[in-house]
């Protein structure tokens, strides 16, 4: 059986949210990286002094998870944000505590892309 070959790299030099959930992930330890895509879920831990986010960009069918500290810019809006806010993280890639995936990501800097549209249906 062949292995799939993901690509690492996408878009505007976002790393693909396959590439750093694969164990390959450790790569990117110690670096500034950029990943976007749509959060899956958006929850407050510790008080409300940490915010995840789970966010997937459709390379894979798992999540990556990004660390938010309120310290950060945009923290509050942020939160205010759900399931399906579209979002590019900039910021450190480390070493996760865990073992559900290889690398975490805190924040340094993001911007929140918002599409919204309008479907008009008619009935007849």
């Amino acid at each position: 059986m062949k292995k799939l070959i993901h690509k690492k790299f996408s878009f505007g030099g976002r790393i693909r949210v396959a590439a750093l959930v694969d164990a390959s992930a450790q790569q990117f330890i110690g670096k500034i990286i950029t990943v976007g895509g749509w959060a899956r879920s958006v929850r407050l831990a510790d008080g409300g002094n940490i915010a995840f986010v789970e966010l997937n960009d459709g390379s894979s069918i798992k999540n990556f998870q990004i660390v938010v500290q309120k310290e950060m810019n945009g923290f509050d809006d942020l939160c205010k944000e759900g399931i399906g806010s579209c979002f590019l993280f900039k910021g450190d890639c480390v070493k996760s505590p865990g073992n559900k995936q290889p690398v975490i990501f805190l924040y340094i800097n993001f911007t929140q892309i918002k599409i919204k549209f309008r479907i008009a249906y008619t009935i007849v």
